[in-house]
């Protein structure tokens, strides 16, 4: 646990509720440091930042970054990032 940090995935592996996303991701970072957050159940998954927070218009947010290898999420000082996971053959940029 990383005090001021707040992290949660929602997953619909059967499409019960998003025809798009297999999986999101949502880290709430209300600290004023960046913080890097490990879950390695997450490793090899195909997580994006959200298409809206790529194309925002706020450097910092754009700064958030999932690695893939280890699972691990770096996320800014008083940000709040969404990553997504699509569906297999779904618009990677289609969010």
């Amino acid at each position: 646990q990383v005090p001021g940090v707040i992290a949660m995935t929602l997953s619909d592996p059967d499409r019960a509720f998003d025809k798009k996303n297999r999986r999101i991701v949502v880290i709430l970072n209300a600290g004023p440091d960046a913080v890097d957050v490990a879950d390695g159940s997450l490793a090899g998954l195909k997580l994006k930042l959200h298409k809206v927070q790529r194309e925002s218009y706020d450097p910092v947010v754009r700064t958030s970054t999932f690695d893939q290898g280890t699972g691990s999420f770096h996320v800014p000082g008083r940000t709040a990032a969404v990553f997504v996971e699509k569906r297999h053959g779904e618009d990677e940029d289609d969010d």
